[in-house]
């Protein structure tokens, strides 16, 4: 009879505990060149969140093209900021100061400045639109990208300017005025609130249906500005309109 050779156990020979057979075999440690990595979480570069392995020594082209991309999608906002008119970079100035105001008085001249940066954003707006060029109702305030103006239109009511493109005069303009309804809520009896009032309760933009079309529509119009306010540089041109419609 042949006696049983003695055989030493190998290391991925099965073990039991409690019992149970594990039977799983050991695996092999990874290589210096191949090392597990969790990848990082980056959209613009394609990374994954589940842990890989990568060959650190042979992906240099991978690794570069992750860092250039990493590396571009900080720079694109910069980039977009610097292309940015003077227009859009006094109003974005303008929003910071209003998110900042520490008082009511401080954020009423903020949001007068803010309308300011606000027309002077509607003036740096490409003229010669189209609506052929411009409509589009499937994107952001009906606007075609591909309109003259539009990423700058898009930045400026990203930031809270009330300006819209206007289909029956095929152009740019004012729809409100925030910064002035603004600025007369915080400081009625400020330094401008005369023109703010003007600007919301007198002669509001896009607002073809405000005009008076009765001697009563006007006085309420333009007489309670005139009582409101005696003093102010626009008496003038209120007790001009008012004339028009009390003298016929």
């Amino acid at each position: 009879m042949f006696e049983a050779a003695n055989v030493p156990s190998s290391p991925a020979s099965s073990r039991t505990r409690n019992g149970t057979a594990l039977g799983r075999q050991q695996r092999a440690a990874p290589s210096p060149v191949q090392r597990r990595v969790r990848c990082a979480v980056n959209e613009t570069s394609g990374f994954t969140t589940s842990p890989c392995y990568l060959p650190l020594m042979h992906n240099r082209a991978f690794w570069l093209r992750s860092a250039f991309c990493g590396a571009l999608s900080l720079l694109m906002p910069l980039l977009a900021i610097a292309a940015d008119g003077p227009a859009i970079a006094k109003l974005r100035e303008a929003r910071r100061a209003v998110n900042n105001a520490r008082d009511s008085h401080h954020k009423a001249v903020a949001w007068l400045k803010f309308q300011e940066a606000c027309d002077l954003v509607l003036k740096e707006l490409p003229a010669g639109t189209s609506n052929d060029l411009c409509i589009d109702p499937n994107r952001p305030g009906d606007v075609a990208d591909r309109c003259p103006g539009a990423r700058e239109f898009r930045e400026a009511r990203r930031l809270g300017a009330d300006v819209g493109y206007c289909e029956s005069d095929a152009g740019w303009l004012r729809t409100t005025n925030a910064g002035w309804s603004h600025y007369l809520e915080l400081w009625p009896s400020g330094s401008r609130a005369d023109d703010a009032w003007w600007h919301t309760h007198v002669e509001p933009p896009c607002c073809d249906e405000c005009a008076p079309e009765s001697p009563e529509d006007a006085e309420a119009r333009y007489g309670d500005f005139i009582r409101r306010f005696p003093h102010s540089r626009r008496r003038a041109e209120a007790e001009k309109q008012l004339a028009t419609f009390t003298h016929h």
